[in-house]
């Protein structure tokens, strides 16, 4: 949990944190460590001379008067060719990386083509809003027409794609089921692909992690038999070693950018752990505790009722509805 204002440093954070705290048991003691981070200030840098000033325009247009540091530095990596990892933290703006390399690539060469993948629907089309706007607003891409090709698109929606569009947004399944087992229909979409993006790349992992990585691995090749040669960009949360992940992903080199350049406010990191069970008990006689969901509703409800905007991470959908009508139980008894 965190909690940041960038006026007051941190104080707002260690407020909400005992007040958090308060809304527990007099005997739980469910807070283990403290971390008290200072703000950051951003670091720009200047467009690249390499970036189309028609889209530094539409950039401008949307507030981004210059880059972050790490927005720059991968973005440079990408137009130069070399497969990047942006790893860096939440809101940090790591859509920009890849987006001004291959906007700029699209503008450049009316036959160049780009592939955005994610782990998720609802990602994946939040990405093809701001393609879509971005395109619109620059008279040289009018034409790359970014769509949609996952199970939910009709079937005219996936022929539109597959021969009109320039930027296609989808995921690894829908690569798998369609385009690698189809792949002389996509002949003139791989020859001229120049982009890939993989989104979110640290959900990759175990089983999962390994049938993207060959789906990823045979889509190269796919393209290195129709003599095309794209860029992987990939984009992560924060993690250990981003470059050695993301290059078992496609068994190549992988160049990361982890420093962080976007502004940052103070922040109070606690890690929380919910307490023991009294009534309950598991196999063999072993404490079980709180699930973190209970645990998860029952502080969000408490930080909400301080007035803090609060947003509670969950692994599935079914647990954001439990946590909600939880925080919402939990109001109706103290707020």
């Amino acid at each position: 949990m965190s909690g940041s204002a960038a006026d007051s440093g941190s104080d707002f954070g260690r407020d909400l944190l005992l007040r958090a705290i308060e809304g527990t048991a007099p005997d739980e003691h469910p807070v283990r460590h403290v971390e008290h981070l200072p703000p950051r200030r951003s670091e720009h840098r200047d467009w690249p001379q390499w970036a189309d000033p028609s889209i530094v325009a539409a950039f401008a247009e949307r507030g981004v008067g210059t880059p972050w540091s790490h927005q720059a530095a991968a973005a440079d990596l990408a137009h130069a060719g070399r497969h990047v990892v942006l790893s860096t933290g939440t809101a940090s703006g790591k859509s920009l990386g890849y987006q001004l390399p291959i906007l700029t690539a699209l503008a450049a060469d009316p036959r160049a083509r780009a592939l955005y993948l994610s782990p998720t629907k609802a990602l994946g089309h939040d990405q093809l809003r701001a393609a879509q706007a971005l395109t619109d607003a620059v008279p040289s891409l009018r034409d790359v027409a970014p769509s949609a090709y996952d199970g939910d698109a009709t079937t005219d929606l996936r022929r539109f794609a597959r021969e009109r569009s320039r930027w296609i947004f989808s995921n690894p399944d829908m690569i798998h089921l369609s385009l690698l087992r189809n792949h002389a229909r996509w002949a003139v979409f791989l020859r001229n692909l120049q982009f890939i993006v993989v989104d979110e790349c640290h959900y990759y992992r175990g089983i999962f992690g390994s049938n993207v990585a060959m789906v990823l691995r045979r889509l190269l090749r796919l393209c290195e038999r129709y003599s095309g040669s794209p860029t992987v960009f990939f984009a992560s949360a924060t993690t250990a070693a981003p470059a050695e992940t993301a290059s078992e992903l496609i068994g190549q080199t992988v160049t990361a950018v982890t420093e962080d350049g976007s502004p940052q406010g103070g922040r109070t990191v606690a890690l929380w752990e919910p307490a023991l069970l009294d009534d309950l008990v598991g196999e063999n006689g072993a404490p079980v505790r709180r699930s973190a969901g209970a645990e998860a509703s029952r502080v969000m409800a408490d930080l909400m009722a301080e007035g803090a905007r609060t947003l509670t991470f969950v692994r599935s959908r079914r647990g954001a509805e439990l946590t909600a009508l939880g925080a919402r139980t939990r109001l109706e008894q103290v707020a």
